[in-house]
């Protein structure tokens, strides 16, 4: 997948330092859907790993909460797979999704991956959202898998993870799409941009 570079002499306004990684990533997306005014190469995804996970649950949800309403899922098992990686939850992880009245689900999660040489890597999404279809909502019903293309589930992962061979987790942007693959089952493909 290809889509319009930003200048580099424009990309220091686009992002300051102080600004929320939401706002951030927000610019980034207007970025990538906007052609480059001057021609510049345009920014590439390049596929770097499948997350893939189960869950249960959930608790909730937290009816008439004042901020917003929120489905508590715990992660169960899960894995990171790819050219570069090969990691699986090292601890059970935490969804905490947060319930919009415009029907639109908001992931928040938070998982504790360990790779397959014993580094540890954290791995969180919070801007993240599910815009449900009926394909999607029937699929969810009865525990069936649904393709890329049956609902819009997307995700701006963010990892953490120490120096050496996995540094290029916690220096990239990366972009996710999703699907279900069974009961209380979900996977994304996880790109880099480069």
């Amino acid at each position: 997948m290809t889509f319009p570079a930003a200048s580099a002499k424009a990309a220091p306004a686009l992002i300051a330092a102080d600004e929320p990684h939401f706002a951030a990533i927000a610019r980034l997306a207007c970025l990538l859907t906007k052609p480059a005014p001057d021609g510049d190469e345009m920014i590439e995804l390049e596929y770097e790993m499948t997350y893939a996970e189960t869950i249960a649950g959930p608790l909730g949800p937290t009816s008439g909460s004042p901020l917003v309403e929120r489905l508590c899922w715990q992660v169960a098992s899960a894995t990171l797979s790819g050219p570069r990686i090969n990691a699986r939850l090292a601890m059970p992880g935490t969804d905490w999704i947060r319930l919009g009245r415009d029907g639109i689900r908001r992931q928040d999660l938070r998982a504790q991956l360990v790779t397959h040489d014993g580094e540890l890597i954290l791995f969180r999404y919070d801007l993240a959202l599910i815009r449900s279809t009926e394909r999607f909502l029937a699929a969810l019903a009865v525990g069936e898998s649904t393709g890329f293309g049956d609902q819009y589930m997307r995700i701006a992962p963010q990892f953490e993870a120490g120096g050496g061979h996995y540094a290029w987790l916690s220096e990239s942007l990366f972009l996710g799409r999703g699907r279900l693959t069974g009961p209380q089952a979900i996977e994304y493909e996880i790109y880099r941009v480069n």
